[in-house]
């Protein structure tokens, strides 16, 4: 195993059991034991996609803070969604536009592509239905919200973390 792969491995498990630990609600050796299993598996399961030639990318200061930037957007764009879902939902006349949008998918590697569906998904509102490698089709609650999508922040965050890695 080269050492970048080495080097992303044992960053994947640290990172995995780090966030088992956040989770853990008691420190037992039961709950120890489980967490670095678990953190083991999704590691070795994952292995293929997320080390592979195409897919990994050096760790510099430089990616770190590009993640954080990413999860900082995530988490703005996140708290947005839902108070704008929030105020649908608590209106008396729901505001609904239900709507289909093609979205360009401006990510190469498959796991970012992936991460990207993914961070869509996880903001309220939205849902990614179909993704492939050139677009995605994403369902919203208001047609505005599922525009600010692409060319929105969190593209952005993604896009500059790609551009880092090549």
């Amino acid at each position: 195993m080269k050492q970048q792969k080495r080097a992303g491995v044992v960053t994947m498990f640290l990172a995995l059991y780090a966030f088992w630990l956040i989770l853990a609600s008691r420190f037992t050796t039961a709950q120890l034991i489980a967490g670095v299993l678990v953190a083991a598996l999704i590691v070795l399961y994952g292995f293929d996609m997320m080390f592979s030639r195409d897919e990994a990318s050096s760790l510099t200061i430089k990616r770190m803070w590009r993640f954080v930037v990413l999860f900082l957007v995530f988490l703005r764009e996140m708290i947005k969604a839902n108070i704008a879902v929030a105020i649908i939902v608590m209106s008396p006349k729901m505001k609904l536009e239900p709507h289909f949008k093609r979205i360009r998918q401006p990510l190469k590697k498959a796991l970012n592509q992936t991460l990207y569906g993914n961070a869509i998904t996880l903001t309220p509102g939205t849902l990614t239905v179909l993704m492939d490698s050139d677009s995605l089709v994403v369902h919203g609650l208001r047609r505005p919200n599922i525009d600010a999508i692409e060319g929105g922040a969190i593209q952005q965050a993604f896009v500059n973390i790609e551009e880092d890695g090549q």
